[in-house]
């Protein structure tokens, strides 16, 4: 028996024929790292890489419409990397929304235009150490139009009642030229007294017969100060409910600051290579240099097991507080399993 809803949007009543489709999502990603960075924490230590559970819906509605929407968890402590027992499921996405035809629109907590078009990771970690802004956020509603050759998307943010009605805008879009994508985004910070200061940043991406080149720059205003520095997210030097967790790559917020890089990944058999360089330089704090080197293994269509290493070389004023050397190293091996 088929279900009737009734949804009124723009005074056009949208009808509901048929019940939703539901599809789970399960991915375990786990694995151990070792950082040397010359310090008395230099230690192994196991760690989520970002592991999810979740489901997505979709629902056919009248006159070409869907009702779409996702909501999912991972399982992280509070210092966003260590599995701990005990510990509740955090959000990482919950959306509502519209599509039609190349259209969509959505609401809630999901992934920024920034990091889809510009910033979304590289390696099987799920974070690149130079890359800008962050990924996810909350109280977005974001646009989408969606062609073969032609993307647009624009998206506000409004959190929290702070007299800013409106915390964030964002736009960007992806263009297919000869065989190669070229992406772009923006972030208005429209904010407190940061506001008018942006993050902005281009991608542009070119698959060939054997390897698949990236190139990308993102750039901070002085006073852009929504996601503050960079999101090293991998190479984390010591503990952080030991000493505030002190990363590899110190933020520079409040600078003006840019990183670019140079990514090239190539299948072998049923392997991949992955290698990256990178470069961030803060204006008043120097520069990082990052090479990243990762080879992933495809034991069957859903399962992986991958290596990687990470060589940071820091400016003198860019050295995490509690390591004096000019250059670090980071190690993975990880697992991940694709059960939905």
């Amino acid at each position: 028996m088929r279900i009737l809803a009734f949804l009124i949007i723009s005074g056009m009543t949208i009808i509901c024929y048929s019940a939703p489709e539901i599809s789970p999502c399960l991915s375990m990603r786990y694995g151990f790292n070792y950082v040397d960075s010359h310090t008395p924490d230099d230690a192994l230590n196991g760690r989520d890489y970002l592991s999810r559970v979740g489901v997505k819906l979709q629902q056919e509605l009248s006159n070409g419409w869907q009702s779409i929407g996702k909501v999912e968890y991972g399982d992280r402590s509070d210092n966003k990397v260590d599995i701990k027992q005990n510990e509740g499921l955090g959000v990482r996405q919950y959306y509502l929304g519209l599509s039609k035809g190349l259209h969509s629109v959505r609401a809630g907590s999901q992934f920024l235009i920034w990091h889809k078009l510009v910033r979304s990771p590289y390696f099987s970690s799920g974070s690149d150490t130079l890359t800008q802004g962050t990924a996810r956020d909350d109280d977005l509603i974001q646009y989408y139009y969606s062609s073969d050759d032609f993307k647009f998307a624009s998206g506000i943010q409004a959190a929290g009642q702070d007299g800013d009605s409106f915390d964030q805008l964002q736009l960007g879009g992806e263009l297919a030229v000869l065989a190669a994508k070229i992406q772009w985004a923006i972030s208005h910070d429209n904010n407190g007294p940061s506001r008018g200061n942006n993050l902005y940043g281009i991608r542009v991406t070119k698959p060939t017969k054997d390897l698949r080149y990236s190139v990308f720059y993102h750039h901070a205003d002085q006073g852009y100060d929504l996601y503050k520095g960079s999101n090293s997210g991998t190479v984390r030097v010591t503990e952080g409910e030991q000493s505030g967790n002190i990363r590899g790559v110190p933020d520079c917020d409040d600078q003006q600051r840019y990183s670019i890089g140079i990514f090239v990944a190539g299948a072998i058999g049923g392997s991949e290579l992955k290698s990256r360089i990178a470069k961030e330089h803060c204006y008043d704090s120097g520069a990082v240099s990052s090479l990243k080197l990762e080879y992933i293994a495809s034991i069957s269509k859903n399962y992986k097991i991958w290596i990687s290493s990470e060589f940071l070389a820091n400016d003198k004023r860019r050295r995490p507080e509690s390591s004096s050397m000019v250059s670090m190293s980071e190690y993975q091996i990880g697992l991940r399993w694709d059960i939905f």
